[in-house]
């Protein structure tokens, strides 16, 4: 009984070990128009880095005369293979017009230097930006 109980085991075992090792070696390619979300290198705005970017968005972005406080906005978009930033959302809106200022701004902001995978290659990249928005 005991030899039949370790053959059972064993034969049991081994197509979930040989499963295990085809798919770790077999990993399937990004797609061309991946999003990434960790490039091997990130993307830079050109003109100075993520500082520079800020302050880019602080010397255009003129705050809505309906705002009052000091709020927290988050935007999101992608950094395309030739530096534009694309699909722009504000995922936190603080109201009073903040929203459509900040994708106007953005939507005109200088290319950046792309994100690029582990082979070299520009990608497309996934981005989130914090702002803060202030009027007394």
């Amino acid at each position: 009984m005991g030899k039949n109980f370790l053959c059972f085991a064993v034969l049991l075992f081994c197509p979930i070990s040989f499963y295990g090792q085809e798919t770790d070696i077999m990993l399937p390619k990004p797609e061309k128009d991946s999003i990434y979300t960790k490039p091997t290198i990130l993307p830079e705005y050109k003109e100075g880095g993520l500082k520079g970017f800020y302050e880019y968005i602080y010397k255009l972005y003129r705050v809505p005369k309906a705002f009052r406080g000091r709020e927290r906005m988050m935007v999101v978009f992608v950094v395309d293979v030739d530096g534009k930033l694309t699909d722009i959302k504000v995922i936190k809106d603080i109201g009073a017009g903040t929203a459509t200022e900040i994708i106007k701004v953005l939507k005109g902001s200088p290319k950046w230097k792309p994100g690029y995978n582990a082979e070299g290659k520009p990608v497309k990249t996934f981005f989130s930006l914090p702002i803060i928005i202030s009027k007394d």
